[in-house]
């Protein structure tokens, strides 16, 4: 006879979470998850408005925010899938026995 056992994975991921926060080192990795995406959205916003500010009204408006675009995409991505990856790890480290 084979046993089978549903779990259920909102409460497996708050009872993760909930032991990770006793854990050393979740609350550095943590900080640095928040700082790296918070950049993120900084690099998003910084480069995508002065290209569209400074081009709108003109004939090169949908140049300048597709250049933004490009630009904030290129630039952007960067600190968020590296602090994506740092969060994911976080919970993983300090989340052993689960």
């Amino acid at each position: 006879m084979e046993r089978v056992f549903d779990i259920d994975k909102k409460l497996k991921k708050k009872y993760l979470r909930e032991w990770a926060k006793t854990q050393e080192g979740y609350k550095w990795r943590l900080c640095v998850y928040v700082i790296l995406k918070t950049l993120a959205v900084v690099i998003f916003l910084g480069l995508f408005l002065p290209f569209t500010c400074l081009t709108y009204g003109t004939d090169s408006f949908l140049v300048g925010m597709l250049s933004g675009l490009g630009t904030e995409a290129a630039f952007g991505c960067i600190p968020f899938f590296i602090g994506q990856s740092v969060g994911i790890k976080a919970v993983e480290k300090c989340g052993t026995p689960f």
